[in-house]
C-alpha cells in the first residue's frame, strides 16, 4: 500500500509484529512515519461515523495481512454488517468465511457467534490449533442491535468472550463501530488499541482523553489513538481494492479454496446424501436430516420396542419424510443383497452366513395411508405392503401373523387411523418387538387424543415437530426454543433425539437429479 504522493513514505507490511497501515504525524520531529496495529498487543477497535474511514481501514488491514502472510499461515473471517464494503475481500485465498446482511443472513450471523465460542474452546483445549485467525467485523453496533433481545444475548456474549480472551490463543479481532457512546465495557476494556475517527458528537472525544488540537480533522481516514495522541492517516492501495485483491490472488495461484468454517443449513437435503441406515436386533439408526448446529447428519435411534412420531401441518414436509425413510431402507436392503451375493460368490460359508444374518435385520417397509396422503405419489415399489387407513387395524393384524422378519410400519396421518383391533396399541406396548412404528400427525389433531395409540408413541420422546408453532406445539415431545436461529421453511423443525430438541433440515425423498418430482 502507498500514498499517491511520491514524497510520502511507503506504508505496508508487518514489522516487528506491527501491521503498518497508517502514516502517523510526529510534529515535534517534523516528520511522518509509518504506524499501525500491533497485532500481538491486543485487538483493534475502530470508532467513527459512516464515511469517516473505518471500513477503508478494515480493507487496508485485511489487504496488508493478505499481502504479508501466505494463505497457509493465517485464516480470515469477514463479518460485514455495513454496506458491503468488505465484499471485494471475500475472494482472497486467506478468507475462510464471509458473513453479510440481507435475506437469510441472520442465520449465518448466529452461526458466526456460535463458531467463535467453539473455536476459542477448541484452541484452549488443544494448543496445536492456534494458527492465527483474524476476525474482521465491520459494523459492531448493527450486530449488537440484531442480537439484543433476551434470547440472543447469550450469542453476543460469545463474541465478548472471544474479544477478551482470543488473542491469547491466536484469535485477533479488528472491529469497527459507529457509536462512541454505546461501546460495551466488555469491548472497550479489552481494547488496548482504539482509533477514533470522525464522531457524530465532538464532545465524545473528551471522554476518551482526546481534546483540542488532538481531535482528528474531518477527513476520511484521519484518526487518533488516545494512548499516543498521534494523528494518523490510513493508507489505501494505490491501485484500488479490487485490483489489490486480484494482485494478491495472482501471488498465490495454487492456494486451495478453504472450507467455509461457518457454513449454512441447506434448505433442501436429498435422501441420497444421507449415511446408511443401520439395523441390529437391539437398535435401529435411521437418518432424518441435517442438524443445524453441526451441519452433519442426525438420526432417529429406536431401541427394541420404541417408536417415533413426526408432527406437522399439511405441506410441512412430514409425509415426505416417511417416503425418504422408505427409500433409505430400500437402499439398505439392496446393499445387503449385494453383500450376500458377493459373499456367496467368494465361497466363504462363514462370511456368507454372517452377511445373510445381517441382511435379515433389514426390515420390510409397510405403509398405512389414504388417498389424501402424500405417500400416494411415492416411487413405485418403495413399500413392500400398503394398507388403506380405514381398514388398517384389521389388515395389519392379519399381516403380522405371517411376517417373516422385522417391519418398519409407516403410518401417515396417524391421528385419523383408528385401532378397533388394538393392533397398533399392542405394537406400541411392545407385543411385537420386531416392529417399529414411525407415524405422522397434525399437532392440533394429535393433542386432544388422550386415549389414542398415538399418545403412547409420543411418550418415547423420539420424533420431530416440523415448522412448529412455539405457542401451541411446546408439549408434543418437550420444550423447544421460542426463537429459531433460522427461518423454519418447509422441511425444517426440531427433531427430538434422546429426548433433546435438535434443529434440523429434514431429508427429502426426491433424488438430487429429479428435484421437484415428488
Amino acid at each position: 500500500m502507498a500514498f499517491p504522493d511520491p514524497d510520502l513514505p511507503t506504508v505496508g507490511g508487518v514489522r516487528d509484529g506491527v501491521l503498518m497501515c497508517t502514516l502517523g504525524d510526529e510534529p515535534e520531529l517534523q516528520r511522518q512515519v509509518p504506524m499501525g496495529w500491533n497485532i500481538e498487543m491486543s485487538n483493534l477497535l475502530l470508532v467513527g461515523v459512516a464515511g469517516s474511514g473505518t471500513t477503508t481501514t478494515i480493507q487496508s488491514v485485511v489487504l496488508g495481512l493478505a499481502q504479508h502472510y501466505s494463505p497457509e499461515d493465517i485464516d480470515i473471517v469477514l463479518v460485514d454488517m455495513g454496506a458491503d464494503g468488505l465484499l471485494p475481500l471475500g475472494s482472497l485465498p486467506h478468507v475462510v468465511s464471509a458473513v453479510g446482511t440481507g435475506q437469510g443472513a441472520r442465520e449465518r450471523q448466529a452461526r458466526f457467534l456460535r463458531f467463535v465460542k467453539s473455536e476459542l474452546d477448541a484452541r484452549r483445549a488443544d494448543a496445536s490449533r492456534r494458527k492465527p485467525l483474524f476476525i474482521v467485523l465491520d459494523g459492531f453496533a448493527t450486530l449488537r442491535d440484531e442480537f439484543s433481545d433476551a434470547v440472543s444475548m447469550d450469542l453476543l456474549a460469545n463474541f465478548y468472550r472471544v474479544y477478551a480472551d482470543g488473542p491469547a490463543v491466536g484469535i485477533h479481532c479488528v472491529v469497527s463501530t459507529s457509536r462512541a457512546k454505546n461501546i460495551p465495557s466488555q469491548i472497550l476494556d479489552a481494547s488496548l488499541q482504539t482509533w477514533f475517527f470522525q464522531l457524530s458528537d465532538i464532545h465524545d472525544y473528551s471522554s476518551h482523553g482526546i481534546r483540542g488540537t488532538n481531535v482528528p480533522a474531518a477527513v476520511p481516514g484521519r484518526c487518533v489513538d488516545p494512548k499516543r495522541l498521534r494523528q494518523m492517516q490510513v493508507a489505501t492501495p494505490a491501485v484500488g481494492v479490487e485490483e489489490a485483491v486480484s494482485m494478491i490472488r495472482e501471488r498465490f495461484p495454487q492456494a486451495p479454496a478453504k472450507r467455509d468454517v461457518i457454513g449454512q443449513l441447506p434448505t433442501w437435503v436429498s435422501w441420497e446424501s444421507m449415511p446408511a441406515a443401520e439395523f441390529s436386533p437391539s437398535l435401529w439408526r435411521i437418518p432424518v436430516g441435517i442438524a443445524e448446529a453441526t451441519l452433519e447428519a442426525c438420526a432417529f435411534e429406536l431401541y427394541e420396542g420404541e417408536h417415533a412420531m413426526v408432527a406437522g401441518n399439511p405441506r410441512s414436509g412430514k409425509s415426505s419424510l416417511l417416503v425418504a425413510f422408505a427409500r433409505l431402507v430400500s437402499r439398505a436392503r439392496a446393499t445387503a443383497e449385494q453383500s450376500v451375493s458377493a459373499a456367496l460368490a467368494s465361497r466363504d460359508a462363514t462370511a456368507a452366513e454372517n452377511v445373510r444374518m445381517d441382511a435379515a435385520e433389514v426390515p420390510e417397509i409397510w405403509a398405512v395411508f389414504d388417498q389424501r396422503s402424500g405417500l400416494v405419489n411415492a416411487p413405485e415399489g418403495v413399500f413392500d405392503r400398503v394398507f388403506e387407513s380405514k381398514n388398517a387395524s384389521a389388515q395389519v393384524q392379519a399381516a403380522l401373523q405371517d411376517a417373516a422378519g422385522p417391519v418398519l410400519l409407516l403410518i401417515d396421518d396417524g391421528d385419523r387411523v383408528d385401532d378397533p383391533m388394538n393392533v397398533f396399541d399392542a405394537i406400541v406396548k411392545g407385543d411385537f418387538p420386531d416392529v417399529h412404528i414411525i407415524a405422522t400427525g397434525k399437532p392440533t389433531d394429535l393433542r386432544p387424543l388422550y386415549s389414542h395409540w398415538t399418545k403412547a408413541i409420543r411418550k418415547f420422546r423420539t420424533g420431530a415437530v416440523v415448522q412448529p408453532n412455539v405457542d401451541t406445539d411446546m408439549d408434543m415431545f418437550g420444550s423447544i426454543p421460542r426463537r429459531a436461529p433460522v427461518q423454519l421453511s418447509v422441511g425444517r423443525g426440531y427433531a427430538f433425539l434422546a429426548g433433546s430438541p435438535v434443529l434440523v433440515q429434514l431429508m427429502s425423498p426426491e433424488d438430487s437429479q429429479h428435484r421437484g418430482g415428488l
